[in-house]
């Protein structure tokens, strides 16, 4: 548990962290186009290309593992603290041995098959790529 707490702490980090591309007031911002552009060089470097950007990399593997814990931490805390709470999973990876190389593979291809949406919020778009990805089955 202790692994997890410093995971989201690490994730919320990164998530937060000035890092991104700039918009005209000059203030950095995560937007999709960026986050496809770090997990690409995850795909890339699992297909064998080792001439990728490391930091983008490690930004977009701690982004998607990031996510993932954070998603499944929220609902479970929820559901304990509350019993009478609805909260649901939107995705579900908790019965499968997902790698943070499958989850970057999963968000390139959804934002890759969905370039129209590339102006959303890329907290969206991930929910939505997972959520496609790994749909619950209703008992999980």
């Amino acid at each position: 548990m202790k692994w997890r707490s410093l995971l989201i702490v690490a994730a919320c980090a990164v998530m937060f962290s000035p890092c991104g591309r700039a918009d005209d007031s000059g203030a950095a911002k995560l937007d999709a186009n960026f986050l496809l552009a770090q997990c690409t060089a995850v795909v890339r470097f699992l297909d064998g290309d080792r001439t990728v950007d490391r930091e983008a990399v490690n930004f977009c593997l701690g982004y998607v593992n990031g996510y993932l814990t954070g998603h499944n931490d929220a609902i479970f805390q929820n559901q304990n603290q509350n019993p009478r709470s609805n909260a649901k999973l939107v995705f579900c990876t908790t019965k499968r041995d997902v790698s943070g190389g499958q989850l970057a593979r999963v968000l390139v291809k959804f934002l890759r098959d969905h370039p129209q949406s590339l102006d959303m919020s890329p907290d969206v778009l991930t929910m939505l790529a997972f959520k496609e990805a790994f749909p619950c089955s209703g008992n999980e």
